[in-house]
């Protein structure tokens, strides 16, 4: 009795002190699907961080392209534009969605075709040198979701 009651105040003390903050989660995760000609897509996600400290994105990078940069659509003159951003913040206990018209990813030099059903994987670097890996599907349009 005395041993079992002594485990379950160490699992509940481990527990506690366990400083390691919550993983940023990523979801509907997609690559806009372009003509065969086509080099370069978008890629959209949403970003999700359940910590109390805001995390920034850095740098991006994906499989089977030459390069990937994070970019904003403006409106300039009554012209959507394209802007390269440094970094991404995604705020504390929140989320930050990637989508068109907004931020995004912008996927250039592609290797081989970007047609619907492959899959690219993209990893997102942070400021804290932590990474994340995800699996973002091809898709003629977004995922419809709730």
């Amino acid at each position: 009795m005395i041993r079992s009651s002594l485990l379950a105040l160490v699992v509940v003390l481990a527990t506690a002190c366990d400083s390691t903050p919550p993983a940023p989660a990523v979801s509907n995760a997609w690559v806009r699907a372009v003509p065969p000609e086509r080099r370069m897509t978008a890629a959209y996600f949403v970003i999700t961080n359940s910590g109390d400290a805001p995390l920034t994105v850095v740098d991006v990078r994906a499989g089977g392209f030459g390069r990937a940069e994070m970019h904003r659509t403006i409106e300039e003159d009554g012209i959507s534009r394209m802007r390269r951003v440094d970094a991404i913040a995604v705020p504390a206990g929140d989320e930050l969605r990637l989508a068109p018209g907004g931020l995004h990813v912008m996927l250039m030099a592609a290797e081989a075709p970007i047609e619907e059903g492959a899959v690219v994987d993209i990893e997102l670097e942070f400021d804290d040198a932590s990474t994340l890996l995800l699996s973002a599907p091809v898709r003629r349009s977004a995922p419809n979701v709730d």
